[in-house]
C-alpha cells in the first residue's frame, strides 16, 4: 500500500510541474500584455492549487504511515522533514496568492506569476533534496 502512495505522490509531481509551467507562461503573458484575468486563468490556477493540495495530502498520509509503522521519516529536522516543511511553505504561498483576486487584472497576473515562480523553485529544491528528480 505504501508503494502505491509513493507512486501516486511521484506521479502527481509531474502534473504540478506541467501546471506550474503553463500558469507561469499564461500569467507572464497576461501581466506583460496587460490582459484581462479570464475564466481560463482561474481554471488553470485552480488546477495548479488543487494538484498541489492533493500532493500535500498524499505527503501527509505518507508521513503518518511512516510514523505509525515505526519507520520514521528522518525526524523533524531530517532530510524528509525538510522536504515536508519546504513543500508546505511552497503550497501555502500558492494558496495565499488566491487572495489576489481583488486586485486589478494586471496585478493579479503579476503577483500570481511571482507566487508560482517562488513556489516552483521551493518545490524543485525540496524534491531535489530527497533525490526525486533523478
Amino acid at each position: 500500500m505504501y508503494n502505491i502512495l509513493v507512486a501516486a505522490h511521484s506521479g502527481i509531481r509531474w502534473i504540478i510541474v506541467l501546471m506550474a509551467v503553463i500558469v507561469l507562461i499564461k500569467t507572464l503573458i497576461g501581466w506583460l500584455g496587460s490582459q484581462d484575468y479570464t475564466k481560463l486563468d482561474r481554471q488553470l490556477w485552480l488546477g495548479l492549487v488543487n494538484s498541489a493540495a492533493i500532493q500535500l495530502l498524499l505527503g501527509i498520509v505518507m508521513v503518518i504511515w511512516l510514523l505509525v509503522s515505526g519507520l520514521g521519516f528522518g525526524g523533524v529536522f531530517g532530510l524528509y522533514g525538510e522536504h515536508v516543511l519546504t513543500n508546505i511553505i511552497a503550497i501555502a504561498i500558492l494558496m495565499y496568492a488566491a487572495r489576489f483576486k481583488k486586485l486589478s487584472d494586471t496585478l493579479q497576473h503579476r503577483n500570481k506569476f511571482f507566487a508560482v515562480l517562488v513556489s516552483a523553485l521551493l518545490i524543485y529544491f525540496a524534491v531535489a533534496r530527497v533525490g526525486g528528480w533523478g
